[in-house]
């Protein structure tokens, strides 16, 4: 990435007739807030000292605005009044207003903070018609930290997509007519910048590359690799075409990469990229699969938001009796994602389904199991406007998945609601969801949905049948 994190400011209001400075509401603050955004790999620029007069509002304003800061927490320390209020919520960022607990719910009223956050994101409101905003509430605890966490990092995916840069090599492949894109509106909405790459001189390039001058990436393969199953020749191939993508995202400065992986792979190079997209993934630099550019971007934040490699599936198959459903594709796994058997270099099943025995094959597939853990779906819409989130668990299914990449899903919830197998298909048909799938580890629904709400975009509801 070469966009910089977010920059999250910090300032504190309060009233002198009020108890914040007796208590050390703003000191708390900046502590925790301090904290936070270190855990996360974020700068932060706090105020030095709380705000209580018109002139040093205009004063802190002025700080921040010098300082570039992307977000404001803007805490409620005490009771505040308007025209303190009124130049922080003027200012072009998004705000997010911060009330805290009394330090005693008897005798008299200490703080007062609840009136002065109401009354903040009520002229933030109504009268700077401001509406990027959100709440927080609490002295540091738990839930108060989990939710700007939540908040931080999807802000902080938001500003680093808006910098990124998707390569398109060569296109959507033959057919899939469903994957079709509009790289203006994905710009428009999410800042994201698609350039687009002719597949002749990529391919070129690869079938020109010897393997004596990819021998880190053919090394990279055979280490990462649990078992090998085929010949050399395919671990030589694979490693001249993984020093290309590396060299490429590279010299294009590219955060993630929609590959055309047939049928041009096939015809003039005898190969399959599979193995080689799966290393770029477990490298943090997305491929997806077919030339899909929104499933790249989505796998793009996917990255952004887990922190993890990420990969790309088909809904393949279903167990109607345990409500699972199988998300598999062809071999683009990555190693991270293998279970306790690991990454398995084999022939490729899908390309050699229909050659005879003893005839010669080709490579090179990951194959693997995905390992149990949660994952969050997320593919975004063509036009980037709106955007499909599931989350479940990997779980073990009746048989093994089918040869390639793959695992089975159990568990599936969409915003926190159960999601059966039937509801899932009802879900898939209504919207005509496109037939690719990524997938990032853990669960990140609500950082995903927070980051369409800060971005603008529609989630996409369950539909019952």
């Amino acid at each position: 990435m070469r966009q910089s994190g977010l920059k999250v400011g910090l300032a504190g209001l309060y009233f002198a007739n009020f108890e914040a400075l007796k208590y050390d509401i703003y000191g708390q603050a900046v502590t925790s807030v301090k904290e936070i955004c270190s855990s996360l790999g974020l700068e932060s620029v706090c105020l030095d000292k709380p705000v209580g007069t018109v002139d040093e509002a205009e004063q802190g304003i002025k700080e921040l605005n010098e300082a570039g800061i992307d977000f404001l927490i803007l805490q409620a320390s005490s009771l505040c009044l308007g025209d303190v209020i009124k130049p922080f919520v003027e200012g072009s960022f998004p705000i997010g207003f911060w009330a805290v607990e009394e330090p005693t719910l008897k005798g008299e009223l200490q703080l007062n903070s609840f009136t002065g956050f109401n009354m903040a994101v009520s002229i933030a409101r109504h009268c700077s018609k401001k509406t990027d905003y959100t709440w927080f509430f609490g002295n540091g605890d738990k839930l108060f930290r989990q939710r700007l966490a939540r908040t931080l990092r999807a802000l902080d995916s938001i500003k680093r997509l808006r910098a990124s840069r998707v390569g398109v090599i060569g296109g959507t492949v033959p057919t899939f007519d469903n994957l079709s894109y509009d790289s203006g509106e994905i710009a428009k909405r999410l800042g994201v910048e698609i350039v687009e790459y002719g597949i002749d001189e990529f391919l070129n390039a690869v079938g020109n590359t010897k393997p004596e001058d990819a021998s880190e990436e053919i090394q990279d393969l055979k280490e990462a690799a649990s078992q090998i199953k085929t010949e050399p020749i395919w671990i030589d191939k694979t490693g001249t075409l993984l020093k290309n993508l590396k060299h490429f995202a590279q010299s294009e400065k590219l955060d993630a990469m929609a590959l055309r992986c047939w049928p041009e792979f096939q015809s003039v190079l005898n190969m399959a990229p599979c193995a080689a997209v799966a290393r770029m993934n477990d490298y943090k630099i997305p491929v997806s699969c077919e030339g899909d550019v929104p499933g790249a971007v989505s796998m793009l934040i996917g990255r952004l938001i887990s922190g993890n490699a990420v990969t790309m599936n088909d809904l393949v198959a279903v167990d109607p009796e345990n409500d699972l459903i199988q998300m598999w594709h062809c071999g683009p796994g990555p190693k991270s994602w293998a279970d306790e058997k690991g990454w398995i270099l084999d022939y490729h099943h899908t390309l050699n389904r229909r050659v005879a025995e003893g005839d010669p094959k080709t490579g090179l597939s990951a194959d693997i199991s995905f390992k149990k853990m949660p994952v969050t779906t997320l593919r975004l819409s063509s036009a980037g406007d709106s955007m499909f989130v599931m989350e479940g668990e990997v779980v073990e299914g009746r048989h093994a998945p089918y040869p390639g990449s793959g695992g089975w899903m159990g568990n599936l919830t969409i915003n926190g609601e159960s999601l059966s197998l039937e509801e899932f298909i009802e879900t898939l048909a209504v919207y005509g969801l496109e037939h690719h799938y990524p997938m990032m580890m853990g669960h990140h629904e609500t950082i995903c949905r927070e980051m369409a709400n800060w971005a603008g975009l529609t989630v996409k509801k369950k539909q019952g049948c």
